[in-house]
């Protein structure tokens, strides 16, 4: 009833029911009713008066800030309505970051990761594309919205929400424009990392020069204009990439390249001593399990800053791949001395830099950015700061702890020289980017979940899709798994496996590399791994070589009979985002010596032969916190050569590439639909390439039978089968040859 007399009487009398009945303003229930009619009333309703009342509910104690929040995101996308994104904005903006994050990012955390409002507003973003009717006014309005979500300290959500802005901007680059001026002077550094995170993976999905020039003349002038960008890593990495991109497709900006680049000449850090952070640990006494009061809140920084998560991820920046110097750029760089008789090991070893400055510093500017226990305690003492959670919530402590530690590591990249593993590497030694200390923690530019089939593959088999060849189905009686294992005549057709045919439309695709496993059904009740099944697994893999050499590499290949795996020889690009491949900095430091990214190799014998492979694995995540181990998802996209030579481009979504005529001519169908990564190129590219490059394909295949449980069983042997085949204007030629091998014993056995 309350919630009705709230809506009818301002839409009929202009009144609001409290200005009628003063005393309700104090009752829970009509607050209630009136946040909830909020939604259902008219536009023309919504008076200045109205705007004030909500005002007050913004005002009041924090733990009843839930309910106008969650109705102002509702009407957050509403065009022309008093209470959208604008006025939500407002309101935002003129608190200071840690205020901020005592109630909205709080509430933001628990709603974008459960169901509610702002969970919704994030979803609907993801599933908007370039071809959805939005105009650019809701589509702002949106992006407003979303981008506050990014002051969360829980992962998941921020990761999303970041995932969700790009898709929702792709192919918006002026509304894109238009959040970078509105948001570049936010006091929040976590959201400001982000806000150009979205600009980057929007400019990396366009290929209009005019409108990613547009964007990144934008984000100069917010970042680099004036010479002095913000002191963090991550922030100067994403903004960097929107104006290299824009430099990439030639883009008419007007800008200085050298201001865009490290160093950027800020001034040194201030390191803290040992007697300032004094007064910010814990007591003597300290109680570790009261988990309140000021002695717990520095006892919780602290111990993540100097024992816990933190101090493990300090140590590991200096051990992935190089390490800053206590030398400062000005000095003569660091060389390597000659181990000489009676010199100490200490002598010889590199002035690196003393970890235990940087944790100093990030435990002081953790308090100055405004954590309390006050604030923050209640929220943070239900998380672990040293573990992520299997929802990934992390507290507002660890939020700042980040940001003091990119802002760190800014201003030691400015001053400080950098060192690459090994030494003698012939580099110059000095700072590119983050991605040289695996220091990225999104890659912005890929919005799609992880692609599925994967894990059905390998532990229930191929389901016989059609660019496998279809499905496998000989299989052996109990007593027949000896004869079954060591026969080849009823293998499927090797040919029908490099070629194939999409149903849908009658393309003819070549099987640039895939790694498919056909896997016995058990008996009913039974799972895989509880009695005897026949297995069979093919992999194969394809490479580029000079036209005149595709026949002789295949009768070497016959010839060699250590032919072990065709799948090994396709690396992974790792710490290199989707939309950089082929063009960018960090894509082109990794086809560097030691830069990680696979050059090819070359077949031994008294005649060198150059093989490239065609595909590479692109390892996504299955969600941004969830493992990234070894049984990681990947999809296949095609090699460097293919791209470059080939004049192929990112489409901007999956793993589908296009010709410079439009059509998508490689793509891994598994991002897609259900089934095993194949990394597919269109036949009559792959043959207009050969012609153009004088290259041709060769492929290397390798098929094993067995007869398993989880490993080989004991008792039977292993057929193995190995082969090559190149592409003629027939179809593939080659021939396979089959090998029966004892089965090795398993380590227990030994």
């Amino acid at each position: 009833m309350l919630e009705a007399i709230c809506i009818q009487l301002p839409e009929r009398a202009a009144r609001e029911v409290v200005d009628l009945v003063p005393n309700l303003a104090s009752r829970y229930d009509f607050r209630s009713a009136f946040i909830q009619s909020l939604s259902w009333r008219q536009v023309e309703s919504i008076s200045d008066r109205t705007c004030e009342l909500v005002g007050r509910e913004l005002d009041s104690d924090v733990k009843h800030r839930s309910g106008i929040v969650s109705a102002l995101l509702t009407l957050a996308t509403v065009p022309e309505h008093p209470l959208n994104a604008r006025y939500l904005h407002t309101w935002l903006w003129q608190d200071s970051m840690a205020m901020r994050d005592s109630w909205w990012s709080l509430y933001i955390n628990g709603s974008a990761s459960g169901t509610g409002s702002a969970r919704r507003l994030r979803d609907s973003a993801l599933r908007v594309s370039p071809a959805t009717m939005l105009d650019s006014e809701a589509a702002e309005l949106f992006a407003i919205a979303l981008v506050w979500m990014l002051t969360a300290s829980h992962r998941s959500v921020r990761d999303w929400t970041t995932k969700a802005l790009v898709n929702l901007l792709t192919g918006r680059l002026d509304v894109a424009g238009r959040l970078v001026e509105r948001i570049a002077n936010v006091d929040d550094p976590y959201l400001a990392e982000r806000l150009y995170a979205v600009a980057y993976g929007v400019a990396t999905r366009s290929h209009d020069a005019e409108k990613v020039g547009a964007l990144a003349q934008r984000v100069y002038e917010s970042v680099f204009a004036r010479g002095t960008p913000p002191a963090n890593i991550l922030l100067r990495d994403f903004a960097r990439g929107v104006v290299e991109r824009a430099l990439y497709l030639e883009a008419a900006i007007e800008v200085d390249e050298t201001r865009i680049r490290p160093p950027y000449g800020s001034t040194p850090p201030v390191f803290p001593s040992e007697e300032d952070i004094a007064s910010l640990l814990p007591s003597p006494d300290h109680d570790p399990h009261r988990q309140e009061g000021d002695d717990w809140a520095r006892s919780h920084i602290g111990h993540s800053v100097f024992e816990g998560r933190l101090h493990r991820e300090i140590r590991e920046t200096w051990g992935h791949s190089g390490e800053w110097l206590e030398l400062v750029l000005d000095e003569p760089a660091w060389k390597e001395p000659v181990a000489a008789k009676g010199g100490s090991e200490q002598e010889l070893r590199p002035p690196t830099f003393n970890r235990q400055k940087i944790e100093r510093y990030i435990l002081e500017r953790t308090f100055d950015l405004g954590w309390t226990d006050g604030r923050f305690g209640k929220f943070d003492s239900s998380w672990n700061m040293d573990s992520v959670a299997a929802g990934g919530n992390e507290s507002i402590g660890r939020k700042y702890q980040l940001i003091a530690f990119r802002e760190v590591l800014a201003l030691i990249a400015d001053n400080f020289q950098y060192r690459e593993f090994p030494a003698g590497v012939e580099r110059d030694h000095t700072y590119k980017g983050p991605w040289q200390n695996w220091l990225r923690d999104i890659d912005p530019t890929f919005t799609d979940r992880a692609p599925k089939g994967r894990f059905f593959n390998l532990r229930e088999g191929n389901p016989g899709v059609w660019w496998t060849g279809g499905r496998y189905s000989d299989w052996p009686t109990a007593d027949g798994f000896g004869d079954w294992v060591e026969r080849s005549d009823e293998l499927p057709d090797i040919r029908e496996m490099l070629m194939v045919r999409c149903p849908a439309d009658g393309t003819s695709w070549v099987n640039g590399s895939c790694y498919v496993v056909w896997k016995q059904k058990p008996s009913l009740g039974r799972t895989l791994f509880e009695e005897e099944r026949g297995e069979v697994m093919y992999a194969i893999n394809a490479f580029l070589t000079d036209r005149g050499d595709a026949e002789q590499l295949v009768e070497r290949v016959a010839e060699c009979k250590g032919v072990e795996s065709g799948y090994d020889d396709v690396s992974e690009m790792h710490n290199v985002f989707m939309g950089e491949y082929a063009w960018a900095p960090a894509s082109r430091y990794r086809q560097a010596p030691l830069g990680g990214t696979y050059q090819g190799h070359r077949v031994s014998g008294s005649m060198a032969i150059s093989m490239t492979p065609v595909a590479l694995r692109f390892p996504v995540r299955r969600g941004p916190l969830e493992d990234t181990g070894w049984d990681n998802p990947a999809i296949q996209i095609p090699s460097r050569e293919l791209v470059n030579l080939g004049g192929l481009h990112w489409t901007g979504g999956a793993a589908d590439f296009r010709c410079a005529e439009g059509n998508v001519v490689a793509f891994d169908p598994c991002a897609h639909t259900l089934g095993p990564s194949t990394l597919l190129l269109r036949e009559d590219f792959v043959r207009d390439f050969s012609r153009l490059t004088n290259k041709s394909i060769v492929w290397v295949v390798v098929c094993v039978k067995s007869v398993k449980r989880v490993d080989p069983v004991p008792g039977y042997k292993l057929l193995r089968i190995s082969g090559a085949y190149w592409l003629s204007e027939e179809g593939p030629i080659g021939s396979l040859h089959p090998r029966t091998i004892e089965r090795q014993k398993l380590a227990w056995e030994r």
